[in-house]
């Protein structure tokens, strides 16, 4: 494939998956979360590349350290996204929630010193108690739209972290009686 119709390609990729941002109810958020996400579906790469990705193919240029000094504040935001996300759900997929479901996965650290009081060592299922690392548990619909996140530094059971995201899930939206 050629420079340019890759560039082209990933412009109606880009646009497209913007229109379905919007529809989402993220039209809220700051563009370099939206550009971020969004070049990262398109090319998965890391922050720093995805900044480079977005020069190199949408001329869209955004300095590190905004990039630094923004990222953080998004966790601001975590109500109003899972809000948006809970909205969309209901009205564009008709979702009842009557059932949920819910993974959780283990995030591992190249460094071997915890530093930030987040990430931790802990028990492994993949032998890597020694690396510093996060429990990031997930709630979604049947279909898969993701409606909560939760961030852990505990290493619990994933029994209790399911219980917990669905406790504060249940809280959000008002139901009780959710599988």
């Amino acid at each position: 494939m050629s420079y340019i119709s890759l560039c082209l390609t990933h412009k109606f990729a880009l646009d497209f998956l913007k229109s379905c941002s919007q529809a989402c109810g993220l039209g809220f958020l700051n563009s370099i979360y939206q550009d971020l996400a969004l070049m990262r579906i398109i090319e998965p790469a890391s922050k720093l590349r995805t900044l480079e990705l977005l020069e190199r193919y949408f001329s869209l240029s955004y300095a590190r350290r905004t990039l630094c000094r923004l990222l953080p504040q998004l966790i601001d935001r975590k109500d109003e996204i899972e809000e948006a996300s809970y909205q969309t759900a209901c009205t564009h997929f008709g979702q009842a929630f009557a059932l949920v479901l819910y993974d959780v996965t283990t995030l591992y650290f190249e460094s071997h010193k915890p530093d930030d009081g987040l990430r931790v060592r802990g028990f492994s299922k993949d032998d890597k108690s020694k690396l510093p690392q996060i429990v990031v548990g997930l709630l979604v619909t049947p279909q898969g739209f993701p409606l909560r996140h939760d961030i852990y530094k505990e290493i619990l059971l994933k029994v209790i972290l399911c219980l917990k995201l669905l406790n504060a899930f249940r809280n959000v939206i008002g139901v009780q009686n959710l599988l």
